[in-house]
């Protein structure tokens, strides 16, 4: 809901950007590939979360290999994509 309100109302949401770009830090891979899913949406004010996107796909480079764009985990390989 958050991205379909970013994309309609025209105010400052860098708050609710790094709100939901901290989500990409954690354990729950459903919750990260929602994240990604939603920062993508809002791609042309998401500009605030650059720098979280770039820290979340170097993680997963070193945690899971250059083949996690593949992975076998549906959450991780979507969080993944979505970020990327």
């Amino acid at each position: 809901m958050s991205g379909g309100l970013m994309c309609t109302w025209y105010e400052d949401y860098t708050w609710l950007l790094l709100r939901i770009a901290g989500r990409l830090t954690m354990t729950d891979q459903e919750v990260v590939a929602e994240a990604a899913v939603v920062l993508k949406t809002c791609h042309l004010i998401a500009a605030p979360a650059q720098e979280a996107f770039s820290i979340y796909i170097n993680a997963q480079r070193a945690a899971h290999g250059s083949n996690v764009w593949a992975a076998f985990d549906p959450q991780l390989r979507k969080g993944h994509r979505e970020a990327v």
